[in-house]
């Protein structure tokens, strides 16, 4: 499989490709990374919610879990 690089300009649905791709045949896969350095929506901060444990009564045994 070849690889090729380039960029584009897109509006909508319309995508331009170069002239040296436009009579290629076969399966592509196109992967889109826009520049949208002013969208700030499009790249959020992940939420790390943060859960507790009830650890009131529970006794570690390491024998009894090496056993397993």
């Amino acid at each position: 499989m070849s690889q090729y690089e380039f960029q584009m300009n897109f509006e909508g649905e319309i995508l331009r490709l170069p002239e040296q791709f436009r009579n290629k045949r076969g399966i592509a896969k196109i992967i889109l990374m826009p520049d949208d350095a002013d969208d700030t929506s499009a790249r959020q901060k992940p939420v790390f919610n943060a859960f507790r444990i009830d650890t009131t009564g529970f006794k570690f045994n390491r024998e009894e879990a090496n056993e397993r």
